[in-house]
């Protein structure tokens, strides 16, 4: 975790010191930097937050020139250039549960730095006053953060995801939605936790671990494990 945004400025923190307009290019053109487009669209809209969706970065010409009304801006590889041209913001969104490891190099690969990365926290997301979100991190609307949290960089929360006081998620993590984060939990860098997921409090879960929907997991995950849907069954 290198760069915490303090979460007392959750809502209109984003802005530049001029308070202009922040634009966001998403890396992604699919399924969850879809979802990602759209929260942020919904923030800006019905809720005044200074930032908005500048467009996508993607490789698939397959998707066109716009994707859910959002004009494709550039590839993957371009969009370095793209953003600093365009004074933009970046968040990678390009996650898949079967190939976190892959993804997570794929983003180095890019060689972007660190400040041309952007965060967003939903108006409607539950963020305590005492937890920390790093760069790139992005929390959806309805999702809870509670006392002390710290989430890493380059994290995605989806909505209803509830992670308990003073657990720390590490870099590169995808919760998703509706997945419980017990207290006093760390989770590794590259952590996949599917839709309503249960991980009881105290236990740690290895880097590029993968935890199904639905299961519950009440010890351990060692490094690149994987907990299907029966309780604390592994596969590695």
């Amino acid at each position: 975790m290198s760069v915490a945004l303090p979460i007392a400025q959750r809502n209109r923190v984003i802005p530049g010191s001029d308070g202009n307009v922040e634009n966001i290019i998403i890396i992604g053109g699919k399924g969850t930097a879809v979802n990602v487009a759209e929260q942020i669209d919904d923030a800006h809209r019905r809720f005044g937050i200074r930032q908005r969706v500048r467009g996508f970065a993607i490789d698939d010409p397959s998707l066109g020139r716009s994707i859910a009304g959002f004009p494709v801006v550039c590839g993957t590889r371009e969009v370095s250039d793209h953003a600093r041209d365009a004074g933009a913001k970046v968040i990678f969104a390009l996650y898949r549960p079967e190939a976190m490891r892959e993804r997570v190099e794929l983003l180095a690969s890019y060689g972007l730095p660190p400040e041309l990365f952007t965060s967003f926290v939903h108006p409607q997301a539950y963020v305590g006053k005492s937890a920390s979100i790093g760069r790139g991190s992005v929390v959806f609307a309805h999702a809870s953060l509670m006392k002390g949290v710290a989430v890493g960089d380059f994290c995605i929360l989806n909505s209803q995801v509830i992670v308990e006081h003073d657990t720390r998620v590490g870099d590169n993590c995808f919760l998703g939605a509706g997945a419980c984060v017990g207290a006093d939990i760390t989770l590794g860098r590259g952590v996949f936790i599917g839709m309503q997921a249960v991980l009881r409090p105290g236990i740690s879960v290895g880097d590029f671990a993968f935890v199904n929907m639905g299961a519950i997991v009440t010890r351990d995950v060692e490094h690149s494990a994987q907990v299907h849907h029966d309780r604390d069954r592994r596969a590695h």
